[in-house]
């Protein structure tokens, strides 16, 4: 990029109060009153409209900062162009330099700061150990609470191409539900609720939309008047389980399940297949308890039972009399079934630590792909519908992102590399700014953990010309005279390899 232009248009004696303001709000801290007057002085010089804000906005800036502006939503800057970049010094855990971005837009009303003539602040973006201006991982927003139209949507996503098998389960009953998952993981199929025990002329049309000849219902509390509705829409159907005990119509299905020939079963990616196991008879199961911190966790273990073609069975009891090998899911399952022979624990003292277990082995021993990764909050009312996409449902606690699972989404990049995408569920925006900037700095190696300080503190300078490059940010704290540092103390992001 070329040097910076100077601001030719600008009045002279605002640029004076601007340059003079910025020198001393650099080196005074937020306590001092020659800091406030030099922030003072920045925001005057905007303009008299921000004058009656002055004393909220002065007292709002963060570590580094020569003026004030919000901390931008997301790591890019979708509302604008980029503008010009600085560091500060001691804003960073373990000496690192701070790396501060202006976000740049044409006659924003907010203080010029770094951005050309005629621009103004619209937000900052700020990191510790990367360049901030490299978003690799995007976030697939699925945010909304309807049962039916995130299931279509998830259907959508994870069949690009169609499916020959759709599976109906009863969308009122969460256990059945959770057993008819396990059912579309065996037959290859996404699976859909149905409301109010009715067929709805949405479900028929997303049933054709997927190319599906053959439709499965799971359990008998669907009605049979569906059967004969279907069949003369013109599809083959199938109907599994009769018993209205959720334990035995789960037995019922791990029999059916057995012997079976799992068909290609895809994994989240569109177009991509999980490790093809045809011709293979069915050797494990998933196994919740129907009550409990288990029972909660139904979702979890319907989405590692789709994922890998496994039943889902209820109860300590459906497991041992299937036969199979059961991953238990969640303490109560783990209490009851750990004598089962070959039985593997996945459980935690809360919800969040559960599915972050189910997470581990379905991303490990399970080999299910890391290309894809599904955060929801562990009050979304779509968990089921979500739990069909195909890979693990990683749960953090409502309106705020859990420390295990920041340092999970963490270590999954350290081992595997970003994701290639990352789907989020319904009240994710409830996290916030914060919380926005925890997940992209996860996967995209940001390491805003890093940043410390407090208001106010550190020492700017503005990035050298030959510094404006997507990519190039400094770790040495050492300003290069005229000519750039080697090449080996400019930070490497994750976000573009090393």
């Amino acid at each position: 990029m070329r040097p910076r232009p100077r601001r030719r248009d600008a009045d002279p004696v605002d640029g004076w109060v601007e340059q003079a303001s910025r020198w001393t709000a650099a080196r005074t801290t937020r306590r001092s009153f020659l800091g406030k007057l030099g922030r003072a002085t920045v925001l005057l010089a905007a303009g008299p409209a921000l004058a009656p804000v002055l004393a909220q906005r002065a007292d709002a800036r963060v570590c580094g900062q020569t003026g004030y502006a919000s901390v931008c939503p997301t790591f890019d800057c979708d509302e604008g162009i980029w503008g010009w970049c600085w560091y500060a010094s001691g804003c960073c855990a373990g000496g690192y330099l701070k790396k501060i971005c202006d976000c740049c837009v044409w006659r924003y009303p907010n203080v010029q700061g770094y951005c050309d003539s005629g621009y103004g602040v619209r937000c900052l973006v700020e990191s510790c150990g990367a360049d901030p201006r490299v978003l690799a991982v995007p976030l697939t927003d699925l945010d909304t609470d309807d049962l039916l139209q995130t299931a279509l949507e998830v259907a959508r996503l994870r069949y690009p191409n169609g499916s020959p098998a759709v599976v109906l389960a009863d969308g009122e009953d969460r256990l059945a539900w959770a057993v008819a998952m396990g059912v579309g993981g065996v037959a290859g199929g996404p699976v859909l609720p149905v409301l109010k025990r009715r067929l709805g002329s949405d479900v028929v049309d997303a049933i054709r939309a997927l190319r599906a000849s053959t439709v499965t219902v799971a359990g008998p509390a669907l009605p049979a008047a569906l059967d004969r509705e279907l069949a003369e829409q013109g599809f083959t159907v199938e109907r599994i389980g009769t018993a209205a005990d959720a334990g035995e119509l789960s037995e019922q299905v791990a029999r059916w399940a057995k012997g079976q020939s799992t068909r290609q079963v895809t994994n989240g990616r569109p177009g991509q297949l999980l490790t093809p196991r045809a011709g293979a008879d069915v050797a494990r199961c998933v196994c919740v308890s129907p009550d409990g911190l288990s029972g909660e966790a139904a979702a979890v273990a319907a989405a590692l039972a789709g994922a890998r073609g496994y039943p889902l069975v209820v109860g300590e009891a459906a497991a041992r009399r299937s036969g199979l090998v059961p991953y238990l899911v969640g303490p109560e399952a783990v209490a009851g079934g750990s004598e089962v022979a070959g039985a593997s624990s996945l459980s935690g003292a809360s919800l969040v630590e559960v599915a972050l277990a189910v997470a581990r082995v379905a991303y490990g021993a399970e080999q299910v792909p890391t290309d894809t990764v599904l955060l929801a909050p562990t009050d979304s009312p779509a968990l089921l519908a979500l739990a069909g996409l195909g890979v693990p449902l990683v749960l953090h606690q409502p309106r705020r992102l859990d420390r295990a699972v920041y340092d999970w989404l963490y270590e999954q990049v350290d081992d595997h590399g970003p994701p290639e995408r990352v789907y989020v569920g319904a009240h994710w925006r409830e996290l916030g700014v914060d919380g926005w900037y925890e997940v992209q700095s996860a996967f995209n190696g940001f390491e805003t953990w890093r940043l410390v300080g407090g208001d106010g503190d550190g020492y700017p300078f503005e990035q050298p010309w030959y510094e404006q490059g997507v990519g190039a940010a400094r770790v040495d704290i050492r300003l290069a005279s005229r000519r750039p540092p080697a090449s080996s103390t400019y930070w490497g992001g994750r976000a573009q390899g090393r």
